[in-house]
């Protein structure tokens, strides 16, 4: 079965993370990668191409590649949510890594998303396009993920949740039953939601105070 053609947007860490999942658990070539012209810089990563975003299409026909976007969470999800816009207006197709050590049952997955190993995504759920989840969360029946969402590990959503367009759930984060957490909210690591939150909500939980214990006396 021949390949089908992928250029990665991005060249951060992110793009190393999702360059290893393509090339080994997908049926993907990687044939470039992409920055936008105002962070172009380097001409080659991992001996590929690197492209102008804004040119992709002067090298490139959408009809014959696909492309995921593999930007981070860095304002709001707002800059993978630009690159996505951008690449969708000129009509090119995106791919979507769904590993196959997640558990999903019956449920609708947007393009762009990105959903590592160990994700549990119960009944009747969505999620939104340009949406992340990294590994080993928890995505309780009838709850809608919107889009350009950035999910870290080990986080619960539970059941008949919604979570808003671009919002960050950090790591460890628990969301309690039918609770509806508004677009361009950031949820800190550890941190348990049990009431709804309006757009823009920011809710860290403070680190509790670290001791220093002599090594000599444990």
């Amino acid at each position: 079965m021949s390949k089908k053609k992928l250029i990665i947007i991005g060249t951060s860490l992110y793009s190393d993370i999702a360059e290893h999942y393509f090339n080994n658990y997908t049926n993907y070539e990687i044939i470039g990668f992409a920055e936008s012209i105002d962070v172009f810089n380097k001409k080659k990563k991992n001996d590929k191409n690197i492209y102008i975003l804004e040119e992709l299409d002067k090298f490139f026909n959408p009809n014959e590649v696909f492309i995921f976007n593999s930007i981070g969470y860095k304002k709001h999800n707002k800059i993978r949510e630009l690159r996505y816009n951008q690449l969708k207006k000129k009509k090119f197709k995106f791919a979507s890594y769904i590993s196959d050590k997640a558990t999903i049952l019956n449920n609708q997955i947007g393009e762009n998303c990105f959903i590592l190993e160990n994700n549990v995504i119960q009944p009747f759920v969505i999620i939104g396009n340009n949406t992340f989840l990294w590994s080993g969360n928890h995505i309780g029946h009838h709850s809608k993920i919107g889009e350009n969402v950035f999910i870290s590990s080990h986080v619960v959503v539970s059941g008949n949740c919604e979570i808003g367009n671009n919002t960050f759930l950090g790591v460890n984060s628990t969301i309690s039953d039918s609770i509806k957490i508004g677009s361009y909210c950031v949820i800190g690591a550890n941190t348990l939601i049990d009431k709804s939150l309006k757009d823009n909500s920011v809710v860290k939980k403070k680190a509790d105070e670290i001791k220093i214990i002599n090594r000599d006396i444990i």
